[in-house]
């Protein structure tokens, strides 16, 4: 998913995710929020793609930057999720993600915060994207 937004991004404003936070950095507001609403009222990106870019202009989201970003955060973001008291959960979730993952051929887990979801082409359970 990350990957097809890097290209449309491209695609639709001619410029990179890193080209954007440059110039989010050196023309944009100060404060997150306010680079947001910059971004879609001067630039007329929508909501996710001035999210994102928001995001990364102020450090955040870097694990969403590239696949290989992402899987290297999953296991720290699943280990924080069963951390502490919700660790007696963890063994249900190891369960139910092996059943998920064997729901068919394009099964997939997606660890983000603030649950977990499996999906094929459209989300098994959690969220929906």
């Amino acid at each position: 998913m990350v990957a097809s937004s890097i290209r449309n991004l491209q695609a639709r404003t001619g410029k990179s995710a890193d080209e954007w936070v440059a110039i989010v950095r050196k023309r944009g507001p100060v404060d997150e929020k306010a680079r947001r609403e910059w971004l879609m009222t001067e630039h007329g990106f929508t909501t996710n793609y001035a999210w994102w870019i928001a995001d990364l202009s102020v450090g955040k989201g870097a694990e969403h930057a590239s696949p290989e970003a992402y899987l290297a955060s999953a296991e720290a973001t699943v280990d924080a999720m069963f951390a502490g008291k919700r660790a007696a959960l963890r063994p249900i979730f190891e369960r139910l993600l092996k059943l998920g993952l064997g729901a068919g051929k394009g099964a997939k887990a997606c660890p983000e915060r603030p649950a977990p979801w499996l999906a094929r082409r459209v989300p098994i359970t959690g969220r929906p994207r």
